[in-house]
């Protein structure tokens, strides 16, 4: 059995920004098939979060997969802690497009 990394979105805040905590809140976890608890997804890249008004945010993010090449995707929060995905692949392309190869932003 090969083992695979998982990584989590994580929050974390700091006091004076000098002084940070070494292991944060998971807000977002990578998601698993509910019949295996096996996941072809295995991490996520690059969070944006975008305070849109009060009590209303929105995250970019990118997704890894051990499938597929990364895919951008999209979270909502009411407080910025507690996260609901979207699950709408935020750019697609045709087969062989370079889109549809690999999504990622920095």
């Amino acid at each position: 059995l090969t083992q695979r990394p998982y990584y989590t979105l994580r929050h974390i805040e700091s006091p004076d920004l000098l002084s940070w905590p070494i292991n944060g809140a998971p807000c977002m976890q990578p998601k698993t098939n509910s019949d295996t608890g096996e996941s072809d997804e295995y991490g996520f890249g690059r969070p944006v979060v975008i305070r849109r008004q009060a009590n209303d945010y929105i995250m970019l993010y990118s997704v890894r997969n051990f499938s597929s090449s990364y895919r951008l995707d999209w979270a909502t929060s009411t407080d910025g802690l507690s996260w609901t995905r979207q699950n709408g692949v935020v750019m697609t392309g045709d087969v062989g497009a370079w889109e549809n190869d690999m999504q990622c932003y920095g």
